[in-house]
């Protein structure tokens, strides 16, 4: 709804956000989100996971709906804050969740086709892939920005454990690389610079380098780089993911001095 009432509780709601919400995600390992890399910029898809595979996870499901944004619609509500000028009806749901978000006027269904379009339409715009960090049957993607998302936010501002990253990280090719800076331009976490380099082999003489620490793995960067050098190549070591949600919900607790089991 647009009305005073809601535009009001927007405000309060970003209001809250920095000193209380983000802090209970960027001061702790797990989060409820985790970022899903963009198929085609993994370097080598062969050792892809099929929890790691936006297009696995859809194939899987066979009821699907979109709904609009709550990140966006709740900075867009608000008078005080910036407007985001991303589109809010992307919100993608499956299973049990779908039918419900359908059947309380919360969402449209839609057909796995159109589910893949708004998941491509979505990559192109620079938003970030993410499901909830535990890997059995996520029921959501999320499409993410930086300037409305309160788990990227929280990353930008708190630090890296704000959003769950992948089990992957971008990395540029020098000798290819154009410097034109669009990687830098797309990153949502500032992970990437352009720096001097003597084997760039462009006019600038620079290259793209990529943060591995602020890095979360989401291929928005090498998704649209003209000369394709830069890919996700996967980490040295694997992220642990909590299997089930409960498990993802008792692993927050506990690290945050929680006896889940009280």
């Amino acid at each position: 709804n647009d009305d005073e009432k809601t535009r009001r509780l927007a405000h309060l709601t970003n209001k809250y956000f920095y000193p209380v919400y983000g802090h209970e995600f960027g001061d702790y390992p797990t989060t409820g989100l985790r970022a899903i890399p963009i198929n085609r910029t993994i370097e080598d898809p062969r050792r892809v996971s099929p929890y790691e595979d936006v297009v696995q996870i859809i194939e899987r499901e066979s009821y699907f709906c979109v709904a609009h944004c709550p990140c966006r619609q709740r900075k867009n509500l608000d008078p005080v804050a910036l407007s985001c000028d991303h589109e809010t009806s992307n919100c993608l749901h499956f299973g049990r969740l779908a039918r419900y978000m359908v059947q309380q006027g919360m969402g449209r269904e839609i057909g796995r086709e159109e589910t893949l379009e708004i998941l491509g339409t979505a990559a192109d715009a620079g938003l970030v892939h993410a499901v909830s960090t535990h890997l059995r049957a996520p029921d959501s993607i999320c499409n993410c920005c930086s300037c409305c998302c309160i788990y990227v936010q929280s990353a930008n501002v708190l630090g890296a454990h704000g959003h769950q990253r992948s089990n992957y990280v971008a990395g540029a090719v020098v000798q290819t690389c154009k410097g034109c800076g669009l990687c830098q331009e797309r990153c949502p976490m500032n992970a990437i610079e352009l720096q001097s380099s003597p084997d760039a082999e462009n006019k600038r003489g620079e290259a793209a380098v990529v943060d591995p620490e602020l890095c979360i793995g989401c291929g928005v960067c090498a998704h649209k780089c003209p000369t394709q050098s830069i890919r996700l190549a996967r980490r040295s070591g694997d992220e642990y993911f909590p299997v089930t949600e409960r498990e993802m919900a008792e692993q927050m607790a506990v690290e945050r001095g929680i006896n889940p089991f009280d």
